[in-house]
């Protein structure tokens, strides 16, 4: 039998479209009808997903399940809860193992309307901090953890230099032809240099949007049964988990805002 081939100006195919689009409902994602019961869904979900989890049982939980390379970017996160700026920025110098702390540069973020204390934002609607503020924040002494960010310290150098000629040979360049490619290409070198220490196993920067895949893998492993809402937590949940880990341990809520890099002022 004969099949008839519908060709894209034979007027069957528009109005197949057609029927196609008005079988499915569109969603406006914009209407407030609709985002607020998603958004106290998900608000939901989360607090029921870090009600469920504490510091420890992270660790022996989740942690096995994280590829060996990127145990050290959880580990910090978990334990100084930086902002992912922050934490893709750490060099090797920024450790000081003798003494227990790390020292992070303040980054400037955008201070939402329900998070406002009162601080003083500047024209962009940053809070207004000074230039390369710098905190120290203690870092426990927890062998496990500690490991692998010692081995990220000690391999930066070499992923660094193997960045670097990967460079210079031309690799590894951004295929779209709206890049500047030898802006892109002296940006990327100059970052390589540096030496930073979280970054990707082949020395690029270190995305922390991409890293939530990797997490999510790590949280599927560890939580099997699909609905279990802990595995609904982000990457950017241990920075909380790290702040009530702090406070758990008995510090202050305005002495655990200062190591989050928060203003001292909270409610």
């Amino acid at each position: 039998m004969n099949v008839p081939v519908l060709r894209d100006d034979d007027p069957m195919v528009a109005v197949k479209r057609l029927l196609k689009r008005q079988a499915k409902p569109k969603v406006n994602k914009l209407d407030p009808d609709y985002v607020a019961p998603v958004a106290e869904q998900r608000a939901a979900t989360y607090r029921d997903a870090r009600s469920r989890l504490d510091f420890w049982s992270f660790v022996r939980e989740v942690m096995p399940h994280v590829p060996d390379f990127y145990k050290g970017h959880v580990a910090m996160r978990l334990m100084a809860g930086n902002r992912p700026c922050e934490l893709a920025n750490f060099v090797a110098a920024d450790f000081h193992f003798e003494e227990m702390y790390v020292t992070a540069t303040d980054s400037l973020t955008l201070q939402a309307p329900r998070h406002n204390n009162g601080v003083r934002l500047n024209q962009s609607g940053l809070k207004a901090r000074t230039v390369n503020d710098v905190r120290l924040i203690p870092l426990p002494d927890i062998p496990e953890l500690l490991a692998p960010i010692r081995a990220l310290i000690a391999s930066a150098p070499t992923r660094a230099a193997a960045r670097e000629k990967m460079l210079l040979d031309g690799r590894g360049r951004p295929r779209s032809a709206h890049v500047d490619h030898e802006r892109w290409l002296q940006s990327e070198l100059a970052f390589a240099r540096q030496g930073h220490v979280f970054t990707t196993e082949s020395g690029a920067p270190f995305d922390p949007t991409n890293f939530d895949r990797i997490f999510t893998k790590a949280l599927a492993k560890a939580y099997p049964d699909p609905d279990d809402p802990r595995r609904a937590l982000r990457f950017y949940d241990l920075r909380e988990l790290a702040g009530a880990t702090m406070k758990a341990a008995g510090l202050a809520v305005e002495e655990t805002a200062l190591l989050l890099g928060h203003s001292a002022r909270v409610h």
